[in-house]
């Protein structure tokens, strides 16, 4: 298909009323069998779900000796997620602990349930309120590989198209002042985002900034975004919510206390001290359901198999369809911003009976549009991954489309046009906020932990629980059985 007008420039649209102008020049290059230009037309991003529920089995109690003793050992012989590790441990063919886990590995999908991407996003958006710097994390890395396939002189205009789409959305979602996903920089770094963006049209080149002009901005979120990880690790440790972890103390110290009867019974009716030690395992369980419960590791949960309690934000979320009630992702939509290429096998789906020890390593294929690659095989995707996958449950933004008001707020309060902006920016998660729970309640359902790095964090909080509890009910036993008896 040739175009009638070899001498106009190109129009590029997005956002539905966006326009930015392109030299002629840029239209050599070609994306499939068209010359012109196509509008980016994103498919409808599918709503969160909630995770599959997993009822509590007394026959999962039979297992009980089994997972104390014999405690999953993740190694990448056991676990082909693990072969991409960065880490010398994982190279040595150790054991790998969470603190092993390293945040590229999640963002490239390298990790099942709940070390996803998603589950990332959700602990940002509704623990540390923070989101903004893992999409920031996303449109740094995509507009910088977009930028490097070509020069200004040869860019094809599809790669123009989608960089424009970036460098609005993301002039839009992380440097408006009125956005909730504002991100958090120093004054200077603003600034100078500010001024480059104002000077942008009396240069008269591309009608985007080079990806350069926002790395100082990239280095200091992606430091504030490797601190969330790390608490991030720190949360799905934990398979109780603030309620259920209340309860367990509670209970912990209800059960901590009932093993002083056979000590004061003993004393009082001048009974033989040996039944003193009766207090002993008293002692020792409500140690450990109380440490438990101080961790928000609920023994009784993990008693019942390896599971976390949903999260408040999780429960708002309307059932899975029984059709993918078996995985919490569906291969077919899972894929990685930070990766052109997505696994026809993503570790983000797993079969729930078999807890995804089955897994085996993903097969590299191409994904999205056809329309977005230069060639059959061996070509480069032009359009931004993210933006056309289900990567993200909340991003791309949405505009409010009732506000039509093309200004930008700069940091130093005055107000500029802005082409391409269409109002005030809407995040759903903080709607949910507004809305959502503070905790879950103390008996909500629980949903399965898959990730065997998770599973052998929450047996060692257990185990060291346990231990720490036998040296309490050694030191109480101690004191008990000195106490004389009343008629001694």
């Amino acid at each position: 298909m040739t175009n009638d007008h070899p001498s106009t420039p190109t129009t590029l649209e997005f956002g539905g009323s966006d326009k930015g102008t392109i030299p002629p020049s840029t239209k050599s290059a070609t994306i499939g069998s068209s010359d012109s230009p196509k509008k980016l037309t994103k498919p409808r991003r599918a709503s969160p779900v909630r995770p599959p529920k997993s009822p509590y089995n007394c026959l999962n109690l039979l297992q009980i000796p089994r997972r104390l003793f014999r405690p999953p050992t993740p190694t990448i012989e056991n676990v082909p997620t693990l072969a991409k590790h960065t880490t010398g441990v994982v190279r040595s063919h150790k054991r790998v602990s969470l603190k092993d886990v390293q945040l590229k590995d999640v963002l490239e999908g390298q990790h099942l349930p709940p070390l996803t991407v998603k589950d990332f996003e959700d602990y940002l958006c509704f623990v540390e309120l923070a989101a903004e710097n893992l999409y920031f994390e996303a449109f740094y890395k995509e507009y910088k590989r977009l930028y490097a396939l070509g020069t200004p002189e040869n860019r094809s205009p599809d790669s123009n198209l989608a960089l424009l789409e970036l460098y609005h959305i993301a002039l839009d979602s992380f440097f408006q002042a009125d956005s909730p996903l504002e991100v958090n920089v120093p004054g200077d770094l603003r600034r100078s985002i500010d001024q480059q963006v104002a000077a942008l049209p009396t240069l008269k080149t591309e009608p985007f900034l080079p990806p350069s002009a926002f790395e100082k901005v990239y280095a200091t979120t992606h430091d504030s975004l490797e601190t969330s990880f790390q608490k991030f690790l720190i949360f799905n440790v934990r398979n109780a919510e603030r309620n259920r972890g209340r309860f367990a103390k509670f209970v912990g110290g209800m059960t901590f206390l009932l093993g002083f009867i056979p000590t004061i019974v003993c004393a009082v009716l001048d009974k033989n001290r040996a039944w003193r030690a009766l207090g002993i395992p008293i002692w020792w369980f409500g140690t450990v359901v109380f440490m438990g419960g101080v961790h928000k590791t609920c023994l009784v949960v993990y008693l019942f198999g390896d599971n976390r309690q949903l999260r408040p934000w999780e429960l708002m979320r309307p059932s899975a369809s029984s059709s993918s009630a078996s995985s919490i992702n569906s291969p077919s939509t899972t894929s990685s911003p930070f990766n052109f290429f997505k696994p026809t096998g993503s570790p983000d789906s797993y079969d729930l009976e078999k807890g995804g020890s089955n897994y085996s390593p993903p097969s590299l294929t191409y994904a999205g549009d056809d329309r977005f690659y230069t060639g059959a095989t061996g070509a480069p995707q032009i359009s931004p991954s993210f933006l056309y996958s289900n990567t993200f449950s909340y991003f791309p933004v949405r505009r409010n489309s009732s506000d039509s008001v093309p200004t930008l707020s700069t940091i130093d309060g005055t107000q500029r046009e802005r082409q391409g902006s269409q109002g005030s920016i809407w995040f759903e998660p903080t709607e949910i906020r507004s809305d959502l729970m503070v905790s879950s309640p103390t008996f909500a359902s629980l949903t399965p932990v898959v990730d065997p790095i998770v599973k052998r964090a929450q047996w060692e909080t257990v185990s060291t629980a346990a231990l720490y509890a036998l040296g309490v009910a050694a030191i109480m036993s101690a004191i008990c059985l000195s106490v004389p008896n009343r008629h001694h």
